[in-house]
């Protein structure tokens, strides 16, 4: 693409206004301000897309966000003859594909992910719901705030997902046009990072060196390599549901009330317990870093980390009431619900969850995809809790079986620092 074909195709902060107004998000004479979300925050895109929020006199806003095919920075370097390699590019297909998944899960649960006002196909634009009144959970858990509604609602909605994009209540036809539709080239794009490049399956990636002995030993243990490609199999082949893949505390919003699922960029059909696992991982990454926070009290410190806990422990109990519920009351229509074991089920998709969750926390600890929980930090105080998710991942995925309530496992890891102080680390 030349640089005048750019100038047609990509949308300018001076022509955004008659765009929006000629697609009728906003009323001819409505007084607009537009602000360049690339300039005034660091955004999680990079140079991928072009973000524009479009406020009005009266408050209304939304955002937009057009996909560039060919990021600036290639774009440029193409243009002046500079070769940087494979270029990175996000097809229509990919953003179509985020769409309809936000549609769904809107469907499924109002509320959960921003609404879509308008999607442009032919120059790949989006104009959705404007979220920044709300926060980013990850940054608002390491202020110690608290959201309650987040265990309650992400346990609601992972039941619903499950049930109504899964063989429970699809027939092996509409599954599999369900699988088809939110088919992404993308979906595969963590497998590598998580499973194959685990901080406990390979020396690859740095940590500090006095975890170097603990890692060498988890990497030499056959039952845990065993367990990590046991879940990184399940990840590629099971078709379980539709999931986001990534969906880690900074890919939630929330305020005290509202609670939205963002950047689906990754989703596809995968197992439900790495959607679990990914979201426990951080609630983890931040209840353990607490252990290293030497700016807060020993007994703030305590009253959050329960916080934390009793937050896991709901999204469990909702995801248990609620699916319980649904095939309750589907029951009569599907055979398939008829003949199933829903203990047995739930006690399965519990302790796979625990297993997940294991890897998930420990793929945030090096430097390469450090947590903000550990890197806001000072590095010498990042180690206790380095240490402590070393170990635990060690226990998870060893006895992830031995746990069969989630009052137990949390139980378990409310104790686990004092069973691993910090001299057994020699700190």
């Amino acid at each position: 693409m030349s640089a005048l074909d750019a100038q047609q195709y990509y949308l300018t902060t001076d022509r955004i206004e008659s765009f929006v107004k000629e697609k009728e998000i906003f009323a001819p004479d409505a007084v607009l301000t537009i602000e360049d979300m690339r300039r005034i925050k660091e955004s999680v895109e990079g140079y991928v897309n072009l973000i524009y929020r479009i406020r009005e006199k009266n408050g209304r806003s939304v955002v937009l966000k057009q996909v560039m095919n060919i990021p600036y920075f290639r774009q440029l370097a193409e243009e002046n003859g500079e070769d940087l390699g494979e270029t990175v590019t996000m097809a229509t297909e990919r953003l179509r594909s985020e769409i309809s998944v936000l549609i769904f899960w809107n469907t499924l649960f109002p509320g959960i992910t921003p609404e879509i006002f308008l999607f442009e196909e032919e120059r790949d634009i989006i104009i959705m719901e404007d979220l920044s009144h709300l926060g980013l959970l990850r940054y608002e858990l390491c202020k110690m705030k608290r959201f309650p509604h987040v265990g309650d609602r992400m346990g609601q909605f992972f039941a619903r997902n499950l049930f109504f994009s899964s063989s429970l209540s699809l027939s092996d036809y509409k599954k599999s046009q369900m699988e088809r539709t939110f088919y992404n080239p993308e979906y595969a794009t963590l497998h590598d990072f998580i499973f194959n490049r685990c901080n406990v399956s390979s020396l690859e990636h740095d940590i500090p060196e006095e975890t170097l002995p603990l890692r060498r030993r988890l990497i030499a243990d056959e039952i845990v390599q065993r367990e990590i490609r046991r879940l990184g199999e399940k990840f590629m082949q099971d078709r379980e549901c539709l999931i986001h893949t990534d969906l880690h505390s900074s890919n939630i919003m929330v305020d005290e009330t509202k609670l939205c699922i963002i950047d689906t960029e990754f989703a596809g059909y995968g197992p439900l317990c790495q959607d679990i696992g990914r979201l426990l991982g951080s609630y983890l990454l931040n209840f353990f870093s607490w252990y290293g926070d030497n700016s807060v009290s020993d007994i703030d410190a305590a009253y959050f980390r329960a916080h934390l806990l009793t937050t896991i422990e709901n999204l469990f109990t909702h995801f248990d009431k609620e699916f319980r519920a649904l095939c309750l009351y589907y029951q009569k229509d599907h055979y398939t619900l008829r003949n199933l074991d829903i203990d047995a089920y739930l006690n399965r998709q519990f302790q796979d969850a625990i297993a997940s969750t294991a890897v998930n926390t420990v793929s945030r600890i090096s430097c390469l995809g450090l947590s903000y929980d550990l890197e806001r930090l000072p590095e010498a105080d990042r180690l206790y809790p380095i240490f402590l998710i070393l170990d635990l991942t060690e226990v998870l995925l060893k006895k992830y079986r031995n746990f069969r309530t989630p009052a137990e496992w949390t139980h378990f890891l409310r104790l686990f620092a004092h069973q691993n102080p910090k001299s057994k680390y020699h700190l």
